[in-house]
């Protein structure tokens, strides 16, 4: 990795570490993702995750105890990469955990050659939404009722860099 492109990652706070996912790390990710999602993923597809040769899996762990804080999946292929599932803990929300992730899936993009970012967020969720605009991801359309559990529809943004 060049030097610029290690600056371009946000520094990691001080007894957080950000690293790939691991099987290890699937008792936790489970309880975030119950306690995120009406409709969480089961253990069966985070498991199919790790056999998919497209799928990028990474985690915030607390140093002090390897708890995993955070988590996000995206999709690669060719110049494109699709955020398929992030979350934070509950309890560690809005300490910018997200944006960590955010920044780091876009560091990581643009090292591999990714020029567009795609995802799915439900309409309701404008905290969500807020964060992904700061970071310069724009709205292009809809999928109505997208949501099962709920019905609501998901809001398609993509950011685009050259």
């Amino acid at each position: 990795m060049k030097a610029d492109e290690a600056e371009d990652r946000r520094r990691i706070p001080e007894g957080l570490t950000y690293r790939p996912m691991t099987m290890d790390d699937l008792y936790d990710v489970l309880e975030i993702e119950r306690l995120s999602f009406s409709l969480p993923w089961t253990p069966d597809m985070f498991i199919v995750e790790f056999g998919n040769d497209n799928s990028c899996r990474r985690v915030i762990v607390d140093d002090s105890d390897g708890s995993v804080l955070a988590y996000m999946i995206y999709w690669t292929v060719l110049d494109e990469a699709h955020l398929m599932s992030i979350a934070v803990h509950p309890d560690r929300r809005g300490q910018g955990l997200g944006a960590l992730l955010i920044e780091n899936l876009i560091a990581e993009g643009r090292e591999a050659g990714i020029t567009i970012f795609s995802l799915e967020v439900n309409v309701r969720n404008s905290v969500a939404i807020a964060m992904y605009e700061r970071f310069g991801f724009r709205g292009f359309g809809l999928r109505k009722k997208y949501y099962e559990d709920t019905g609501d529809d998901a809001l398609l943004m993509e950011l685009k860099i050259s």
